[in-house]
């Protein structure tokens, strides 16, 4: 579906974006969405070598922002408290999509981040790559 549909669609896009420089404008408005479309493409095809990857993230966005996500924040008593909360809600809809519980996730995640000292450690503090033995 993705290679009849989407790939036709993508590469008419792709051909407007390496568009000779002598058919646009320097600076132009088609000039400056031909290097705002540039940018995040790679991102944007991406779902086109993953047959299972989703096209969308509706259910990701709908998880965070439930009725049940509003209320938490409602009752925040401090700005800190809300920003807190703002930044474990993807977290913890993100265990939950993967079939981790949220609060050994969290617990495995205060023990493990204070030992993590370089970046590539980071990769393995996901959700769905925990050793939550």
């Amino acid at each position: 579906m993705r290679a009849e549909h989407s790939e036709p669609v993508l590469k008419c896009i792709t051909g407007l974006m390496t568009r000779p420089p002598h058919l646009v404008t320097p600076g132009g408005l088609r000039d400056k969405a031909r290097r705002y479309r540039a940018r995040p493409w790679p991102k944007l095809t991406r779902h086109m070598g993953n047959g299972g990857g989703r096209v969308d993230i509706d259910p990701c966005e709908s998880a965070i922002r439930s009725s049940e996500a509003r209320r938490s924040g409602l009752f925040a008593d401090t700005v800190e408290g809300a920003k807190a909360r703002a930044n474990l809600n993807p977290l913890i809809e993100a265990c939950k999509m993967n079939g981790v519980e949220p609060y050994r996730c969290l617990v495995t995640l205060c023990r493990a981040l204070p030992l993590t000292t370089i970046a590539d450690n980071y990769e393995g503090l996901v959700p769905w790559l925990l050793d939550l033995a």
